[in-house]
């Protein structure tokens, strides 16, 4: 098999064997522009805006809802963030990401199962 040089995006000379060994800010800049053409990307800054409203959304349907899990009925008494699930996913459908119907409150067992996260032992 024939190995292919890289480019690194930052600098105008032969960098790497691949693309993973190209320097840090260059394996940055492929990411970023890679994820852009997909459409599943926002400036840091929108990001980091659309966080705090997430945040803010999840206070107030946390206040305005009752206080157990929307699916299994297990009382949640502490807020965290682990306790709101996008019924569809903010990768999918981002523009519903700030949509209270889009957004349910679930216990932590059952968001856990939802995403089939494994606990690490």
């Amino acid at each position: 098999m024939k190995q292919r040089y890289g480019y690194c995006q930052c600098h105008n000379r032969l960098s790497s064997l691949n693309a993973k060994d190209l320097c840090p800010e260059g394996a940055k800049n492929r990411r970023k522009h890679s994820a852009e053409s997909k459409g599943i990307v926002q400036h840091d800054s929108t990001s980091k805006d659309i966080k705090a409203k997430e945040l803010l959304l999840f206070k107030k349907i946390y206040n305005e809802r009752p206080p157990y899990c929307e699916w299994c009925k297990t009382p949640i008494e502490v807020f965290h963030i682990i306790n709101y699930h996008h019924l569809k996913t903010k990768g999918a459908h981002p523009e519903l990401r700030l949509e209270e119907s889009n957004i349910v409150k679930i216990c932590a067992q059952c968001h856990i199962k939802e995403h089939s996260f494994k606990p690490e032992h």
